[in-house]
């Protein structure tokens, strides 16, 4: 991305810990079963019931999440909105489909259908909003919000836009965890499942207002972000190295880190082979324990580390490399990966 940095000025979650709050903080919920479903807030507190029939759960959350973040933000209207998830509204869309297989493809109820492309999240946002600009939906599998936020780093470079509504949401249904654990997603105790940090699907959907100039509710600053397919050890961390450099830091200077290390041995060894050998062990924390894993995990990633800065302080579970994290100049890292393929690396700094 460019130098000129881009600023959190709001954020919002609903997911399976306490939902638009941070009771994670201190107290966070722990779950040991491999499905977890989120934790919704009562939706009539938030939507009109006759607006609120015509959504599904995930855009609910989405239209949720997306006001409480731009209230926190002080603004009303976003200049752009750009989603990432990875599967849309995959419930919709299997309802749609059982639906042309009971009814051999007749009285097929359009609603399932329209709401199952993954643009009708933002696109629901807008309407919600009444925001006629800029608006677009990654979708990346694993990396689909970290592209959603490069994209967000780059239009902030435009004259014309100030400031974005950007958001990672995924839901999941039954149905699609099995097919993904006959993949081999979620490892059980006799292929490798860890009891202490196990690996169980979450949901998302989280909602950041970022934009091109610090201001009095601005948490934290995104410095940098780099997407990178099948990198090479070196490859990766020399990336590491140069994104640091960048903003004239190095590796020692990093507080924090955040790996999406989730209990699945073969998923947590591509991050013992790529980057954790930068860092001292001491500062390497985890958060899909808290939040789960899914196709926009890193979302959740990036809204736990924002909420840190606001604090300026991390969980008493969590470790950094002092007391006062938070400050301005204090750097952290989120480090991600999709099946050893598609790895991210985000920067965020205090300001």
């Amino acid at each position: 991305m460019s130098n000129r940095l881009a600023f959190i000025q709001g954020a919002a979650h609903i997911s399976i810990q306490n939902p638009l709050s941070d009771e994670w903080f201190d107290a966070p919920l722990r779950y040991h079963q491999l499905l977890v479903p989120t934790i919704d807030p009562k939706f009539s507190d938030y939507l009109p019931p006759l607006v609120s029939r015509r959504m599904c759960n995930l855009i609910r959350r989405a239209v949720i999440t997306s006001r409480v973040a731009l209230n926190e933000a002080h603004i009303e209207v976003p200049d752009a909105i750009i989603s990432g998830t990875g599967l849309g509204c995959i419930g919709n869309t299997e309802k749609f489909l059982n639906a042309i297989n009971e009814n051999g493809e007749e009285m097929l109820p359009p609603s399932y259908f329209m709401q199952s492309t993954h643009n009708v999240l933002s696109s629901s946002i807008a309407i919600d909003l009444k925001c006629h600009c800029y608006n677009n939906t990654f979708v990346h599998r694993g990396t689909s919000f970290e592209q959603a936020l490069y994209d967000t780093t780059l239009i902030l470079n435009q004259e014309s836009i100030h400031n974005v509504l950007v958001g990672g949401f995924d839901e999941m249904t039954s149905k699609y965890f099995e097919l993904m654990a006959k993949a081999g997603y979620w490892k059980r105790v006799e292929e490798g499942f860890d009891e202490e940090q196990p690996c169980f699907a979450g949901e998302v959907a989280a909602s950041f207002v970022v934009s091109d100039k610090k201001t009095p509710q601005t948490t934290c600053c995104i410095e940098g972000i780099k997407l990178l397919y099948k990198p090479s050890v070196a490859t990766f961390n020399k990336t590491i190295n140069q994104l640091l450099a960048k903003s004239g830091h190095t590796p020692a200077d990093v507080e924090l880190l955040l790996t999406g290390i989730n209990g699945n041995v073969k998923n947590d060894t591509v991050y013992r082979q790529l980057g954790l050998s930068l860092f001292d062990a001491n500062i390497c924390n985890t958060y899909k324990d808290l939040f789960g894993e899914s196709f926009t995990a890193p979302a959740m990633g990036l809204y736990a580390l924002s909420r840190c800065y606001a604090k300026k302080t991390v969980p008493p579970y969590w470790h950094s490399k002092n007391s006062s994290f938070g400050e301005k100049g204090k750097v952290s890292l989120i480090l991600n990966h999709w099946n050893g393929k598609s790895c991210s690396i985000i920067l965020l700094s205090g300001c």
